[in-house]
């Protein structure tokens, strides 16, 4: 039987072993993986989700790979997204991308494709330098000035299928939340000090869903926002979680994935799941 997905964790991979992967398969998941070489999985015309996830103080900090057009769903948790031009202009079928805490190039949010309909980027900033997360948000604390940042002018481009976005904890402002689509359904803004009480959201006549502890929108918007029935929680509602449809993660050092189906291979500390 074809191989269609494939999880590796705590695993060294060979720049050969990625070329011996088989055409037939759709799903690859790294965790806690480290790459030899830059990754080309060009050679993979099936594959439609790849997940990374790298711990960098066990395996360093960049994240770059080529890609077949065939992706659909790209997640990534690393410290520096290296590519440097228009890194997702060639993957015209993506629908879900969620990278977390991770340093963009300049051309990354205009490269997006216009087939998205789930974009997470939480946590990243736009520029290369280091990550300061924010954590135990109190209702109490003041408004949250000292987040690393995408530039407070970005905008995103056409996003036409855009229903799910989460910027939590980036440096976007005004300019980023006008040029949102009609589309939008859930907006976390969270921890997004460059929005003030000019931004409108007037424009997002099918927002069901709006995070933004500390994002300064005026009251009169929110109440606005409510009135068309979307909700946004109050404060004291978000202590002690995160919000939003953020990429949520943690290492599992227990049985890899789901039973049934399947099989998994460990050895010297490694874990490898196929199907």
């Amino acid at each position: 039987m074809a191989l269609r997905s494939l999880e590796c964790v705590g695993a060294f991979i060979l720049e050969e072993e990625v070329a011996t992967l088989p055409p037939s398969l759709q799903e690859l998941r790294l965790n806690r993986c480290y790459l030899a070489a830059d990754g080309d999985f060009r050679h993979l015309p099936a594959l439609r989700v790849l997940h990374r996830v790298l711990f960098c103080s066990d395996y360093g900090e960049e994240c770059s790979f080529k890609l077949p057009p065939s992706v659909e769903e790209l997640k990534l948790v690393c410290r520096r997204f290296t590519p440097q031009d228009a890194p997702f202009a060639a993957l015209p079928r993506l629908r879900t991308l969620e990278i977390k805490g991770a340093s963009l190039p300049p051309t990354a949010l205009a490269s997006l494709p216009p087939s998205l309909a789930r974009l997470c980027l939480t946590e990243c900033n736009g520029f290369a330098g280091p990550l300061r997360p924010y954590h135990n948000l109190q209702a109490s604390d003041g408004p949250c000035t000292d987040v690393d940042k995408l530039d407070a002018d970005a905008v995103f481009p056409h996003l036409p299928a855009l229903e799910h976005l989460n910027v939590s904890w980036t440096g976007i402002g005004n300019a980023a939340i006008a040029s949102l689509p009609p589309s939008l359904r859930t907006l976390d803004v969270t921890g997004c000090a460059n929005v003030t009480p000019a931004a409108r959201l007037d424009h997002l006549p099918h927002l069901t869903l709006l995070h933004c502890a500390c994002a300064a929108f005026a009251p009169a918007a929110l109440a606005a926002c409510r009135a068309r029935g979307c909700a946004v929680p109050a404060l004291a509602a978000l202590q002690g979680g995160s919000t939003g449809d953020g990429l949520r993660y943690k290492a599992r050092h227990g049985s890899v994935g789901q039973s049934g189906g399947s099989s998994t291979r460990r050895h010297a500390g490694q874990r490898v799941k196929y199907r």
